[in-house]
């Protein structure tokens, strides 16, 4: 820019100074005085301009870091080691966290789906491990717990139950869990509590298919608010006969929004169910027949329906419960007889190998962000 345009530049910024008095002063200058006192401003800006990342303030690294994606987060995370607070203090959308297994017993994976925002592409992470890398794979997936909002939080895990207890008080270090979707298969009673004592208000679905979960304590779940109050509760195998009389006791305390719902299959006898809801609620009851009952609410507008069906198994007819907060104005004509989430989509594992993603090692400008949890472990925090 030539000197010129500079001191123009200067007098119309100086002009509409709010100190009037400054700008007159300004005006008086000489041409050559003008000069010199901009040069000199402009030196020591840049002077003190900022040269490396370490020396910009905290409020600019925070935008940078706002809009980089979770494997740039990481990276960053493992190169600037003194910032990884500052890293961690932003929290991560994720559309999914998955923990599964292919099958074989003999390697397991963690995938993670960052939630795409903006301009930011979706792009997968996945880290895979072995029985010697399972302490690292447990590490990674407390990481994403501690600083992720979480839509959907899968646990398949099939390839050694017992072994992931061992590393339970590792994850309630990053309690509480921000998820919203929660589906678990395969996990023993201590590791299914960890999950209900950790998890943060705002749960909205869970499926429970863990290791013996049709003999959990029923009431055990009942006394985590977040539990009673999710939206929808499905349990692969339910044989706790008052379990649905206790739950809807909850919703009716609580007063449930209107499409609350339990869904389980049943291992019990399907009349111990009924009888027991009948009986508990007999003061209550709009109508019954021999596979439903409906009661109503401390709400007039409210309803809860209870309702059991069969359909085909795989060997013999299965039986299936649902009970659920209706309005109470809604006719038996217009129930929702929708029997898809009878099919448990659950398997136990994935097929890794047909699934389209980017693994943490083969990304090379990501090479060593493996080395993150295998070299660094509970140093994540």
């Amino acid at each position: 820019m030539s000197d010129d345009a500079l001191i123009r530049a200067f007098d119309g910024k100086m002009g509409s100074s709010h100190n009037r008095q400054k700008a007159i002063n300004w005006m008086r200058l000489p041409r050559d005085e003008k000069l010199k006192k901009i040069k000199k401003y402009l030196i020591l800006k840049e002077k003190n301009k900022p040269k490396n990342w370490c020396h910009l303030p905290p409020e600019i690294k925070l935008e940078v870091i706002k809009v980089l994606d979770f494997p740039a987060r990481l990276k960053l995370r493992m190169t600037a080691r003194n910032e990884r607070d500052l890293v961690d203090s932003l929290k991560i959308n994720f559309k999914s966290v998955t923990l599964m297994n292919d099958g074989s017993q003999k390697w397991g994976e963690i995938e993670m789906t960052p939630a795409p925002g903006g301009s930011l592409p979706e792009r997968f992470v996945s880290f895979r491990f072995n029985k010697k890398l399972y302490s690292s794979a447990v590490h990674f997936l407390a990481y994403a717990l501690k600083i992720g909002k979480i839509d959907s939080l899968i646990i398949l895990e099939g390839y050694s139950p017992k072994r992931f207890n061992q590393f339970l008080k590792i994850l309630e270090k990053s309690a509480p869990f921000n998820v919203k979707s929660l589906k678990i298969k395969k996990l023993k009673k201590d590791a299914v509590m960890l999950f209900m004592k950790n998890l943060a208000p705002g749960l909205e679905t869970i499926h429970l298919h863990a290791e013996g979960c049709e003999s959990f304590a029923f009431d055990e779940f009942l006394t985590f608010p977040v539990f009673y109050n999710c939206e929808t509760i499905k349990i692969e195998s339910l044989a706790t006969g008052d379990a649905t009389s206790k739950l809807a006791k909850k919703w009716i305390e609580n007063d449930a929004e209107i499409g609350t719902k339990l869904q389980c299959g049943l291992r019990a006898n399907s009349d111990d169910f009924l009888l027991n809801f009948v009986e508990e609620f007999s003061d209550r009851i709009v109508y019954q027949n021999g596979k439903e009952a409906r009661i109503w609410t401390n709400n007039s507008s409210k309803h809860i329906l209870l309702r059991i069906f069969s359909r085909d198994g795989a060997y013999s007819m299965e039986e299936y419960l649902t009970c659920s907060i209706i309005p109470s104005v809604l006719e038996k004509s217009e129930y929702d007889l929708n029997m898809d989430w009878t099919f448990f989509e659950m398997d136990a594992y994935y097929c890794m190998d047909d699934r389209n993603g980017t693994a943490l090692s083969d990304l090379e400008e990501l090479e060593s962000l493996r080395d993150i949890s295998i070299s660094y472990g509970s140093d994540f925090y």
